[in-house]
């Protein structure tokens, strides 16, 4: 087991970071900022933009849920702190939610 020193004393764990975790966490900023240039885009065309801006969310939506997939994955793992993974897997599963029912209102209009 290795000691690591730490600001108030010692941690005595082996645990790391899960690097799905933190992947899963930018890959959900990163469609969280896709969302938003493309919701005020939009508006500024008056709801009426092109054809590519469905399409990059559609594929934001199908990326929201593989990054979930991969965060809730390493929740698997025991050696890793949770932090990431959790944040992740909420932030991720939330986009996909958020993107599919914009896609099914858009279908049904």
């Amino acid at each position: 087991m290795k000691y690591k020193k730490r600001k108030g004393g010692y941690m005595f764990t082996d645990k790391k970071h899960s690097i799905e975790g933190i992947f899963a966490v930018v890959v959900g900023i990163a469609i969280l900022a896709t969302i938003l240039v493309l919701s005020y885009q939009s508006s500024l065309s008056g709801g009426n933009g092109p054809i590519l801006y469905g399409i990059v969310s559609f594929f934001a939506m199908v990326l929201s849920f593989g990054a979930f997939v991969v965060s809730v994955m390493s929740l698997r793992d025991k050696e890793v702190f949770r932090g990431f993974p959790i944040f992740g897997s909420i932030l991720n599963g939330l986009l996909f939610i958020i993107l599919f029912l914009i896609y099914i209102v858009g279908i049904s209009i």
